[in-house]
C-alpha cells in the first residue's frame, strides 16, 4: 500500500512473478522524495493495480500478491 498521497514514478514486479517479503514492487514519488514499496509478505503476484504516472491516494493497493503456502 502507498502510505502518503504519491505519484507512481517505476514498477518493478509484473504478473506472475514471485516476491520475498523485502522485494520492491515499485517505487512512488511525494514531496519530491522517492520512496520504495515493498512486497510486505513472500508470494506471487496475481495483480497489478497502478502504472507509472498515476497518482495513488494514501492506503492504495499497488498489487495484489497470493501468499506462498
Amino acid at each position: 500500500m502507498v502510505p502518503i498521497d504519491a505519484t507512481v514514478v517505476r514498477i518493478e514486479v509484473a504478473i506472475g512473478d514471485s516476491v520475498e517479503a523485502d522485494t520492491d514492487l515499485a517505487a512512488v514519488e511525494a514531496i519530491r522524495m522517492e520512496m520504495p514499496i515493498s512486497a510486505g509478505v513472500a508470494g506471487r503476484v496475481t495483480m497489478v493495480h497502478a502504472q507509472v504516472g498515476d497518482t495513488l491516494r494514501a492506503g492504495t493497493l499497488i498489487c495484489t500478491i497470493e501468499p506462498h503456502g
